[in-house]
């Protein structure tokens, strides 16, 4: 199974939109992320914690989520972990925790905090082609089709 997720990264007063994409396969079970350096370790331990702490089940499988990496040195820190919640839905999603078998057009910026919190990241896309991931905290404004974060989980946390 593969899937893919469009990122959305703040810089400064514009967001970026990023691809993160991945798959499963037969092999070694597992979680990869690949792109971020250093930084995917602790995002790949928050996910696992994460999942855990909500009793989900992700089927024994490798899973393996890559960023475009072409432009990640370039952003702060604090941006970085705005990727922390679409990396978890694409996981989810390829572990079929979620019901949602196709995030292509699906546009998405967040964190997760440790006790599972999640706080969507909303850009004023006028434009956009994407169907936005927000929640009622979303922290800037939206013009555009959306689908809410609880709608996606809501079947998966009961």
């Amino acid at each position: 199974m593969q899937n893919q997720i469009k990122t959305l990264i703040p810089d400064g007063e514009k967001f970026i939109i990023s691809e993160a994409f991945g798959y499963s396969s037969r092999g070694i079970p597992g979680l990869e992320i690949v792109g971020l350096g250093k930084r995917s370790r602790l995002f790949k331990e928050k996910v696992n914690f994460i999942t855990r702490k909500f009793g989900l089940k992700v089927e024994a499988r490798r899973f393996v989520i890559c960023i475009d990496d072409e432009c990640i040195d370039q952003y702060k820190p604090s941006s970085i972990q705005y990727l922390e919640l679409p990396l978890m839905l694409l996981y989810w999603s390829l572990g079929g925790v979620i019901n949602i078998h196709n995030l292509e057009d699906c546009l998405c910026g967040g964190r997760v905090t440790a006790d599972g919190t999640f706080k969507t990241l909303s850009g004023n896309l006028l434009n956009s082609n994407y169907t936005m991931i927000t929640s009622d905290d979303s922290y800037a404004f939206y013009q555009g089709r959306s689908i809410s974060l609880s709608q996606i989980l809501s079947n998966s946390f009961k």
